[in-house]
């Protein structure tokens, strides 16, 4: 009896061992548009490789991480635990699948994808090849093997790719932050002003005080009003 149930432990034990497992080594990834990505997928299982069935399907994101990321509907989302870009039901998304590849056979492209350079290498990494705007989402790497069915089949990442707006939108607010440290870090006196725009984080010091600038301006009016008078009084003075 002991010999049977240790027998029926030491199963259960291998059963768990060997169950399907997907693995991912990154959950987010970014790129530009028409660069190469590989998205990296592995898994174990105990059943036989050639009745592995690997599936990449994709989901758009329910919210831009990039564009939307500042605003005040994403960030109350995060403040509450919850991913915006990816809680949404498939019905308000669009959902594809990629690409499919049993065994060692040669892989299937997806309607949308026929004609595009999308394979899958190795066990189960995906390759994009000249990535597109409208790869912008959420990658599945599934795994579906006959006779294996416990353990956890499927993973996800996330792949970012940058627009060339966002890319000329990203060093347009580089630039003006970089103008603005200029400017608050310009030193300037009342003689050589060269700050007239008042500064958001230190007005009085590093842009030109308006008391002091209103005393430069009356004082070189009054140097202006005087030239004359002091000129003929020179002339006099000469004569005499």
């Amino acid at each position: 009896m002991r010999r049977l149930a240790a027998a029926v432990l030491l199963l259960s034990l291998l059963k768990v061992s060997v169950c399907m497992q997907v693995n991912v080594p990154e959950q987010k990834r970014s790129t530009t548009l028409f660069a190469s990505v590989t998205l990296r997928c592995d898994y174990s299982t105990s059943a036989n490789l050639q009745d592995v069935l690997v599936t990449w399907r994709f989901k758009s994101f329910c919210k831009d991480p990039v564009l939307e990321y500042y605003s005040t509907a994403y960030q109350a989302a995060l403040q509450l635990g919850q991913d915006p870009s990816n809680d949404c039901p498939d019905r308000q998304r669009t959902v594809r699948t990629v690409i499919q590849k049993k065994g060692s056979n040669e892989p299937m492209l997806g309607p949308e994808y026929r004609e595009r350079r999308i394979t899958i290498q190795n066990k189960a990494d995906l390759v994009i090849t000249e990535v597109m705007w409208w790869d912008n989402g959420v990658y599945y790497c599934s795994v579906d093997a006959s006779g294996d069915t416990s353990g956890d089949s499927d993973k996800e990442i996330k792949l970012i790719v940058y627009h060339w707006l966002t890319v000329l939108l990203i060093v347009i607010g580089a630039l003006l932050l970089i103008l603005l440290f200029c400017i608050c870090c310009c030193q300037c006196c009342p003689q050589r002003c060269c700050c007239y725009i008042r500064c958001p984080c230190c007005p009085e010091q590093c842009c030109c005080p308006e008391k002091a600038v209103m005393q430069h301006r009356m004082m070189k009016d009054a140097q202006r009003a005087m030239a004359p008078w002091i000129g003929g009084a020179a002339v006099i003075w000469t004569d005499e």
